[in-house]
């Protein structure tokens, strides 16, 4: 692994260090029974690094090679109705989109595959994921749908695409050109093609100072500005741009252009990134203490077991010494255990059992979901919001 001391997105080599942290575990989402050995689990040094010049944010301590998925990885947010909603909201936007005759989608990352059946099923179109990891039959939807266990590229031309989705992969791609610049190659026998890169907003994280939203798996931050630059080196035109779930992520619509396009002449302003960096500590040390308060009255929980959860209960409670549990509605991660700390996951309906007194809610999108479920259930408990 070799430290970058340019931007990967414009080549600038005006950086500043954002923030350093040693040794956190280089996965987020693994699913462990064995509290001891979620404990000792890979790691990585996280050291966030600024691009003062378009406002790309990345780890450049990050060693690709610690990146090793298998079968107990599971970062699914589907068994939350919030996120469903949302998703079936990108599916209807998505599927106006496939207005034409015989439309092909190509989805870039697809996982196990379900986003793109359920776009396939309302639009009648063809598709065809491209993911390395994928596991599963190579066709389904009665041959509507084809799987490809490859990165999608040059070699893939001869698909004739309408629509390429690529949702939350390119904050895994250390070089996002490595990832955007094939896709354009790809594209070239479909010049009308439209693309949409959907990933987390880094505005969101830095205006809500929100300290478990960096972790080792996203080695690449973008707004709005960082993107589009990106978009443009790759030799794509942005069409239209948006924040969506509540600004936590944002979705860039492109298209194919042949002439190098002009970048965004709006300088990105960095104040932003460099106040969250000065404030970072003392947040910590805010929320050590209110936890602290808090155990007075009984004991604590996290209600989310995925990467922002798992971040926060490193970060605040890596000994576990003062945290209980963590609550999560997905039941693959029930009974197993935080990566890195060894909290153990919990269903909420074991709250009362445990003693639970007041819930820290990792995202706030699913704060009126988790109060309705604990009032359905005659769960009395605190809920707390993460406030910087």
């Amino acid at each position: 692994m070799v430290k970058s001391n340019s931007c990967p997105v414009c080549g600038s080599a005006n950086l500043e260090l954002l923030l350093k942290r040693e040794q956190v575990p280089v996965h987020q989402n693994l699913v462990i029974s064995d509290c001891r050995k979620a404990v000792d689990v890979p790691r990585g040094d996280l050291e966030l690094t600024l691009c003062e010049n378009c406002s790309f944010v990345f780890n450049s301590a990050f060693d690709l090679s610690k990146m090793q998925y298998g079968t107990d990885y599971d970062n699914r947010q589907d068994h939350s109705p919030s996120f469903q909603t949302y998703m079936q909201e990108i599916i209807n936007y998505l599927g106006a989109e496939c207005n034409l005759p015989n439309p092909i989608i190509i989805e870039i990352g697809c996982g196990r595959g379900s986003f793109l059946q359920k776009l396939i099923a309302i639009t009648g179109a063809r598709g065809y994921g491209f993911d390395p990891a994928y596991q599963g039959p190579a066709t389904v939807a009665n041959g509507k749908i084809t799987f490809i266990n490859d990165l999608y590229g040059a070699p893939y031309q001869d698909i004739a695409a309408d629509l390429v989705i690529c949702r939350h992969v390119i904050e895994h791609i250390a070089k996002p050109l490595d990832l955007m610049l094939p896709i354009r190659e790809a594209l070239k026998a479909s010049p009308r093609a439209i693309v949409f890169f959907e990933t987390p907003s880094l505005d969101w994280i830095l205006e809500n100072r929100v300290i478990y939203d960096f972790f080792y798996e996203h080695c690449s931050y973008f707004n709005l500005i960082s993107l589009e630059w990106a978009c443009r080196q790759a030799g794509f035109s942005v069409i239209d741009k948006r924040l969506v779930f509540k600004d936590q992520y944002m979705w860039i619509k492109a298209r194919v252009n042949d002439a190098p396009g002009e970048l965004p002449k709006q300088l990105a302003n960095c104040r932003l990134a460099l106040s969250y960096a000065a404030a970072e500590n003392n947040l910590k040390n805010k929320w050590t203490d209110k936890i602290a308060d808090l155990r007075n009255n009984g004991e604590l929980a996290v209600w989310g077991a995925g990467a922002k959860g798992v971040t926060f209960l490193n970060l605040i409670d890596p000994l576990h010494q003062n945290i209980d549990c963590a609550i999560d509605l997905n039941p693959n991660k029930q009974g197993r255990c935080i990566t890195g700390t060894g909290h153990p996951i919990i269903d909420y309906r074991e709250i009362g059992a445990r003693n639970i007194s007041a819930i820290i809610i990792m995202n706030p999108n699913y704060r009126d979901e988790i109060a309705a479920l604990l009032k359905q259930s005659g769960l009395v408990v605190s809920l707390i919001s993460w406030e910087a």
